[in-house]
């Protein structure tokens, strides 16, 4: 199937929705279908795609405010050419605000089908982020024009899916809900584990929780850190907590590190080989947001699945999506509500629990290879774009929520 992949981000960017973008994209060429990516291009070098039958259209852009939308507009006006060039049968819009409903309107004209991928509901981050009522409606209106003018929409959670059509009005059996994956880990590393835990001075009676990920202040960072205030003094010996990632001040969190009583270790960024060295030495991943404008819709962070991935136990926050992942498949430990007491709590009950740390492990593991990889996930988008539910493998995880069943998972 030849099918047109579009964003409005910059390609350039490693992180975030660049990684589910080129992860599926990889994983649609790799499983025999045609892809072009129709792209802005804001840097001479871009990140490469490591799998074959990737294409590229390129639309050449300057950086400045609102450039997305001058995108939009490109991609939509350049779209005829590209028929006829790539005579593409699908058109997968990683959906955001903005003009996309012009390129929909345009692939439609084409008898091309059109599916939106969304992650999110934009006017509502902009709210939880102190942006004007005025721009929050009139992203709105047009994520819902878009919406509209689409065949279909794959969400990433249930509960996304549900505010949508609550929102839009839009039938049911146009939604289709599909979770984020990550790549599967052939086998963690004992070599790995045993030299960096004796780099780091960890005895195997230290409990090692991670997190990775940028220290933005809705990634739960500051309660992460606050919450050692809380550890019982006879665990706190027994307790390091490790952060792999960049705050903008890093003096700052030197400072506060210091000053707690459990021992913080701080990495940087790292590059992809040496993160995989890093999360075999952990026992655990850590993932709280004080995001509230997801609580409802749920969340799906790429860094919940690396952990699984990792085979890694999970600590992770309540919210709509996460808790029933958790609950059913016993992936971890639930932190409700989210604070530093409670975090605390999550990390004393991890302790007791350690020995069973490698068992879940292992089968988070096993899980995330048999359902939720990057390979599983295109071929459920691959499925949608068919629009031919048939050819999944387990509908299970990918359904159309025309039943009104949103617990998919």
């Amino acid at each position: 199937m030849r099918i047109v992949y579009t964003l409005q981000e910059d390609l350039t960017d490693p992180k975030g929705g660049m990684g589910h973008f080129r992860a599926v994209a990889e994983q649609l060429a790799l499983a025999g279908h045609e892809i072009c990516v129709l792209a802005g291009r804001y840097h001479r070098n871009v990140l490469p795609f490591s799998a074959p039958r990737i294409r590229f259209w390129w639309i050449p852009l300057l950086r400045f405010r609102g450039v997305f939308l001058l995108y939009q507009v490109l991609s939509a006006i350049g779209f005829p050419l590209l028929v006829l060039w790539f005579r593409p049968k699908a058109l997968l819009i990683r959906a955001g605000g903005g003009l996309f409903f012009l390129l929909c309107w345009v692939a439609r004209v084409f008898r091309v089908r059109v599916v939106l991928e969304i992650n999110g509901l934009v006017w509502e981050e902009m709210a939880s982020r102190g942006q004007s009522r005025f721009l929050q409606a009139l992203i709105r209106w047009s994520f819902l024009k878009t919406c509209r003018a689409a065949h279909s929409m794959i969400c990433v959670t249930p509960g996304l899916a549900e505010e949508i059509v609550s929102h839009s009005g839009i039938a049911r059996e146009r939604f289709y809900v599909i979770q984020n994956g990550a790549p599967p880990v052939e086998r963690r590393s004992e070599p790995d584990r045993t030299r960096i835990r004796e780099q780091w001075g960890l005895s195997e009676n230290t409990l090692a929780v991670g997190f990775v990920g940028s220290f933005d202040p809705w990634h739960g960072v500051s309660d992460i850190l606050q919450a050692a205030r809380h550890v019982p003094p006879a665990l706190q010996p027994h307790i390091v907590l490790v952060l792999v990632g960049h705050a903008q001040d890093d003096s700052d969190l030197a400072a506060e590190v210091k000053a707690l009583p459990v021992r913080v270790i701080t990495s940087g960024w790292q590059d992809r080989a040496m993160l995989s060295k890093i999360m075999s030495a952990l026992d655990a991943g850590i993932f709280v947001t004080s995001d509230r404008s997801k609580r409802n819709t749920g969340t799906t962070p790429l860094k919940f699945w690396e952990y699984l991935a990792a085979g890694l136990p999970v600590l992770a926050s309540h919210d709509a999506n996460l808790s029933s992942l958790i609950r059913r498949y016993e992936f971890g430990i639930l932190i409700d509500p989210v604070t530093p007491q409670a975090i605390a709590r999550g990390l004393e009950e991890l302790w007791t629990r350690r020995e069973e740390c490698p068992s879940i492990g292992r089968r988070n593991a096993e899980l995330l290879a048999k359902h939720f990889s990057w390979k599983c996930v295109a071929e459920r988008v691959a499925a949608v774009l068919q629009n031919d539910t048939r050819w999944i493998r387990d509908v299970e995880y990918c359904r159309s929520i025309q039943s009104g069943r949103l617990d998919m998972l």
